[in-house]
């Protein structure tokens, strides 16, 4: 066994106790100067993938920043926290900033509900136990009676979870730096944390507006037109989402993305390949640079290389609890991520998104326009940019090599980062069909349809599928409809490999290119299949019957015709209007 030294704390995100716990921990403080002093916005936004360290790096800045509520004057414990770390080594900037602000540090990452109403009491939950730690603001001298009054409101968990006092929740954030700068005669330093990951709940969960609207003054009000009560806010999430006018009218903010050219702020979250190695030569975990690099490496931030936190502390956590020997790169995203967005985006991959998608799993690359100004709601409509936005935006993608990252005026070449990450891409995709057995269960009834011959069961097969997994928003785009349902019926036939052999999309046949063909498992019936749009529905036999005469004018089942092991050649047309269908069939034997 390797010789026990310090653990590094795998998710422990309280500073304080990390670095008194006999923990490792790797020095972000330098940071603190780059975000309060160098950087002259008000508001910061800085936008990183999930595990990279985020409320780590927030809680850290609460701990330097925070005033000594008892004693202002005493800096006692901020000297024993800090006085090992770099940051300490700059007298001036210490003197300045550490200790002398009064901090409101809030994370929404537990912020989640299956309506509305068990949201909001969370976040009722959440601010009262946040106004708890300023009690002694109810005898401050500073403040009014009715400043008091309101302060005990904000105190009450019953008041504030009744969501017809929505009104003062909302000025809950502003309301605490009024105070704080009254009591302290000093601004406020606020840090969120995660602060739009409400929003993406509210977005699986059908309550999109009602939480937008809630965030937005939540935020918005202690953000905007409080510049006497607030020094600086720092503000962390996924992404960066500013079409959804959280923003809008703040004047001074600055958004620090993973699509960003900024070189002060790389390095402020996730862990330099120099800060990794650290770690593996302190914790005699040296022989394993090359593994953890393979597998933590590989992102790209500002055209420096960085490596995930969480995965480098997991991966060191375990390989202390293990002989040498038997030490392995474990994929830790498949246990820790939230992939309800990921997940629902596969339903409605075109053919392209496949093809990219094998792209990178193949270990190429693809070149995607990226949407810096996401909404959460938008994602349902599956736009194939925001797709892959988001999967660059949440860390499965990472930015190429020696990139210009002027991302307003160029598509951005994507690819994956690391062998874990690609392992956790693969096992996604496919977890996604093989663990969702009743969609599984209709893509196989599907193709037993087909060689059984059966044209209204495969019909009220497909119909149910289109019932259950298609979007009616997606029928609006401007690519060719016969594209999008080709797409379709090739994601439902890819999970279907065990029943079919020789599958092949737009393959030269006869005198053109037969949308979809393919053989059964014996290898004695082959299925060619071609697919129309119809503008309206009333036309839809029409076009089925001339998805079928194009299969046999154009002899696309010739080449099945003359293999000697093929008994019977299935043909269908198969026409499409929106979530219904209608289907043409001709069998050719032989």
């Amino acid at each position: 066994m390797v010789d026990f030294k310090l653990t590094p704390a795998s998710g422990e995100e309280g500073y304080a106790k990390l670095v008194t716990g006999h923990s490792y921990y790797v020095d972000k403080t330098f940071t603190l100067k780059d975000v309060f002093l160098k950087d002259k916005s008000a508001v910061l936004l800085i936008t990183r993938p999930r595990r990279f360290g985020k409320t780590l790096t927030l809680d850290m800045f609460k701990e330097f920043l925070q005033i000594n509520y008892k004693d202002p004057t005493d800096l006692s414990h901020h000297e024993f926290l800090f006085k090992d770390r770099m940051i300490f080594k700059d007298k001036e900037f210490c003197q300045n900033y550490m200790g002398k602000f009064p901090v409101i540090f809030v994370s929404f990452k537990s912020i989640e509900g299956s309506s509305f109403d068990r949201a909001y009491k969370r976040i009722a939950n959440l601010i009262v136990t946040l106004c708890s730690k300023y009690s002694f603001l109810k005898q401050s001298d500073a403040l009014e009676d009715e400043e008091k009054a309101y302060f005990a409101k904000l105190c009450n968990v019953d008041y504030l979870r009744d969501v017809s006092n929505m009104d003062i929740l909302e000025c809950a954030l502003q309301k605490l730096t009024i105070y704080l700068r009254k009591h302290f005669n000093k601004p406020c330093m606020v840090l969120i944390d995660e602060y739009d990951v409400p929003l993406a709940k509210a977005a699986l969960s059908d309550y999109y507006p009602q939480m937008i609207e809630l965030i937005r003054e939540l935020l918005g009000n202690v953000l905007k037109t409080n510049s006497e009560n607030l020094q600086k806010a720092v503000l962390t999430g996924c992404l960066r989402v500013s079409k959804e006018s959280i923003f809008t009218g703040l004047n001074n903010l600055v958004v620090n993305t993973v699509f960003d050219k900024r070189e002060d702020l790389y390095k402020a979250i996730g862990f330099t390949q120099d800060e990794t190695f650290a770690m593996l030569d302190y914790l005699e975990l040296s022989d394993f640079k090359s593994l953890v690099k393979e597998n933590y490496d590989g992102y790209n931030f500002a055209n420096h290389e960085m490596y995930c936190a969480w995965d480098v502390v997991s991966f060191c956590q375990d390989a202390l609890n293990q002989e040498k020997d038997s030490v392995s790169a474990n994929c830790y995203w498949n246990h820790t991520s939230s992939n309800d967005i990921f997940n629902d985006f596969l339903g409605f991959i075109s053919e392209e998104d496949a093809n990219n998608m094998q792209t990178l799993v193949d270990g190429g690359s693809i070149r995607k326009k990226i949407n810096l100004t996401m909404n959460h709601a938008d994602l349902k409509n599956h736009v194939s940019n925001d797709f892959w936005s988001l999967l660059a935006y949440s860390g499965y993608l990472t930015v190429g090599k020696n990139s210009s990252f002027d991302v307003d005026h160029e598509d951005l070449e994507l690819r994956i980062p690391n062998k874990s990450i690609l392992s956790c891409f693969r096992s996604q995709i496919l977890d996604y069909f093989k663990n969702n057995r009743s969609r599984l269960t209709k893509y196989s009834q599907l193709v037993e349809f087909i060689f059984k011959k059966d044209p209204e069961q495969l019909r009220i097969c497909i119909d149910r599928l289109l019932n259950n997994f298609i979007s009616i928003r997606d029928f609006s785009k401007n690519s060719p409809k016969e594209d999008y349902y080709h797409g379709f019926l090739n994601g439902v036939f890819s999970t279907q490999t065990d029943l079919l052999k020789d599958y092949t999309s737009n393959c030269e046949a006869g005198n053109g290119y037969a949308d979809i063909s393919f053989k059964n498992s014996e290898n004695n019936i082959a299925v060619i299949i071609e697919i129309k749009h119809s503008q309206v529905e009333t036309n839809l036999v029409a076009k089925a019957n001339e998805a079928l005469d194009q299969i046999l004018s154009n002899h696309y089942y010739q080449l099945y015709k003359s293999n000697d092991l093929i008994s019977n050649i299935l043909c269908y047309g198969i026409s499409f209007n929106k979530k219904s269908c209608a289907l043409a069939f001709k069998e050719i034997t032989k």
